[in-house]
């Protein structure tokens, strides 16, 4: 019976090892062969969302936001990271940040206030601030429709 405990461990350990190793190629990610995804954090406050996204080594003009309904689109391109070496020959090791053209859309919960949003670029950080719409003079909340349940 350990005999077989022992070989259900190994297999069990080489599928997350495989399932690791996909995660990190990006199989999963909606993006173009030609384009990457920046990390994302997105805080949602009473006045609605704010979203960090990792683009350093960006000029602030190489971005572009977009927000419709509840759809954020972040897109824009980062130039390939190279020393400054002149003519000296360079032997890469490992290249493993990001560049050229890259896209980010995400789906909020709520739709969001276009008139209103904002965004900073501080520290290689893009903040962009979503703040919510308002509900149309007389329109309910949902838990005003399902009722004190």
């Amino acid at each position: 019976m350990a005999g077989v405990k022992d070989e259900f461990d190994k297999l069990s350990e080489q599928l997350g090892d495989m399932v690791e190793e996909m995660l990190s190629r990006n199989f999963f990610r909606y993006a173009k062969p030609d384009t990457w995804r920046p990390n994302v954090n997105v805080y949602e406050t009473a006045a609605g969302f704010l979203v960090c996204v990792d683009l350093a080594g960006i000029e602030r003009e190489q971005i572009d936001v977009q927000v419709k309904g509840r759809w954020l689109l972040i897109r824009g391109t980062r130039p390939k990271p190279l020393p400054d070496t002149g003519t000296a020959e360079l032997c890469v090791h490992v290249m493993e940040i990001d560049s050229g053209r890259f896209a980010r859309k995400l789906q909020m919960p709520a739709v969001i206030d276009t008139e209103r949003v904002t965004a900073d670029y501080r520290n290689g950080y893009l903040w962009i601030t979503l703040p919510r719409d308002k509900p149309a003079a007389g329109a309910r909340t949902r838990s005003e429709r399902e009722g004190n349940r």
